[in-house]
């Protein structure tokens, strides 16, 4: 692919299933100026939030760089290259850019993992579609989750005309009181991590 200043190349790729993630090669060649190119990649997935990934990549002499981010197997996605409008005035050479992408993938059956003191050790299969490949696990464990079960729970019906259903049904409230979390705000007061816990419900109606 040829590049002038401002020139954006486009590019849909459908992404085989199994796959979960992708890695890139840009190899560049025929400029004697500092090049600068934008790299997007979008990929639309039903029912979920669109996965993004851009980045910025900076030429001073011909040379390949590679970039990695992950992707959803089985759907379309849009990779995009483009020079900055900026990057190479006042040179007449045209940059070559050759770009490789090879896809990977592994396949676990857990999306997330949580370790429960209470109960036996939790099992994972990994299975790689594509290619054979060599794992090497590491576990971080950076969350701890504690559940607090509420002391009184209570049910009313809203009284506003404004919280009924289009059938005419009244909305009911839910009102949960929990324990105090005296502990936690004596630890988060006027702390960058202030407001940074959560209360929810894990099994809603």
């Amino acid at each position: 692919m040829l590049f002038q200043s401002g020139h954006v190349e486009r590019k849909y790729i459908e992404v085989p299933h199994g796959a979960s993630w992708v890695e890139g090669t840009m190899n560049t060649s025929s400029f004697d100026t500092t090049r600068r190119f934008f790299v997007d990649a979008v990929q639309i997935c039903p029912l979920h939030r669109p996965l993004t990934w851009r980045s910025v990549m900076t030429f001073s002499s011909p040379a390949a760089k590679s970039f990695a981010f992950k992707v959803v197997g089985g759907q379309t996605l849009e990779l995009v290259i483009a020079q900055f409008w900026s990057s190479g005035i006042g040179s007449q050479e045209t940059p070559s850019v050759d770009l490789k992408v090879m896809f990977h993938g592994v396949k676990v059956n857990q999306e997330e993992i949580v370790l429960d003191g209470s109960e036996a050790p939790v099992r994972i299969n990994a299975e790689a579609l594509l290619a054979s490949k060599r794992l090497a696990p590491l576990a971080i464990l950076n969350k701890i989750r504690i559940p607090y079960r509420p002391t009184d729970a209570k049910i009313s019906a809203l009284t506003t005309d404004r919280d009924k259903l289009p059938s005419g049904k009244q909305i009911l409230a839910l009102t949960l009181t929990v324990l105090d979390f005296a502990y936690f705000l004596r630890r988060s007061y006027r702390s960058r991590g202030e407001a940074s816990w959560r209360l929810f419900e894990a099994e809603p109606c």
